[in-house]
């Protein structure tokens, strides 16, 4: 059994303090946050100060995190600033031993914003404007769309990924769409994943500009499937400039030509329903 574990649940059975104090010191020594997170939510007589100096002193992202959300009386300002000089790496053992966790310091950064009461939005907000990496966008978007008192202007000027603009266009009240479209449309390679959030963007955002989404992913999408769907899915796509692009990509391709034939069956069974 691990020993800070041992240690632990001999504390929960203590009433003397100086025995308490004891215990306490012995888990700190053993450098075991996981502990160290129990011992301070779970020990009457704890010593709060002394258990949160070393967790932030192990600096390890979930447990900073953790110790702000579950220990009363932890100091939440102190533990937030720590958080962003932390490691999203934890040990598995009391020796050098390490995995990296499943978990990005991003995303442990819009947890303590969403969980822990009193966090300093303001600070967590600015750390992952200002992270400029495409991996903390995603938690961008989350703090966007969840966190009460987040800066959505501020967020979204700093959103670059087509993933991320797509989602804060789709559900963040107030986001500038336009803003969100150009960040699609102006992505340097516009490979297959680019198109579908073209795709996505035009089926799904209120206010997006067909015209000029159509137009996009006639220049650059070869996939006569997404195509296709496209079509399908988009009501007011220009079907000619579509049926255009299929048929260049459509020689020699039978299943290709099957699509346009389906393509051009829907288009004339919606124009006998306008009339």
């Amino acid at each position: 059994m691990n020993k800070a574990k041992i240690v632990y649940e001999v504390a929960k059975t203590e009433t003397n303090s100086k025995y308490i104090e004891n215990y306490q010191n012995q888990i700190i020594n053993m450098n075991d946050p996981e502990y160290i997170c129990k011992f301070a939510s779970n020990i009457e007589g704890a010593n709060i100060k002394s258990l949160e100096d070393a967790i932030i002193n192990l600096g390890y992202s979930k447990f900073i995190y953790e110790f702000a959300r579950d220990v009363a009386g932890a100091n939440t300002e102190r533990l937030g600033e720590a958080l962003l000089n932390s490691e999203a790496y934890i040990p598995y053992d009391n020796d050098d031993n390490y995995y990296h966790s499943d978990k990005s310091i991003y995303e442990y950064v819009y947890k303590f914003a969403h969980d822990v009461p009193g966090a300093n939005i303001d600070l967590l907000q600015d750390y992952l404007c200002n992270a400029g990496d495409l991996a903390a966008e995603y938690f961008m978007y989350l703090f966007a769309d969840n966190i009460r008192g987040a800066n959505v202007k501020m967020l979204e000027e700093e959103i670059y990924g087509e993933e991320a603009a797509y989602l804060f266009a789709r559900d963040i009240n107030g986001v500038n769409v336009k803003l969100m479209q150009d960040r699609i449309m102006n992505q340097e390679d516009c490979d297959f994943n680019t198109c579908q959030y073209i795709y996505k963007f035009a089926r799904d955002v209120e206010d997006a500009d067909i015209n000029l989404l159509t137009d996009k992913l006639v220049a650059h999408c070869d996939n006569a499937g997404l195509l296709y769907m496209y079509a399908c899915d988009v009501p007011d796509a220009n079907m000619d400039l579509i049926n255009e692009r299929l048929d260049e990509i459509a020689i020699d391709n039978e299943w290709v030509n099957e699509y346009v034939e389906s393509l051009r069956n829907a288009r004339k069974a919606k124009q006998k329903v306008k009339r």
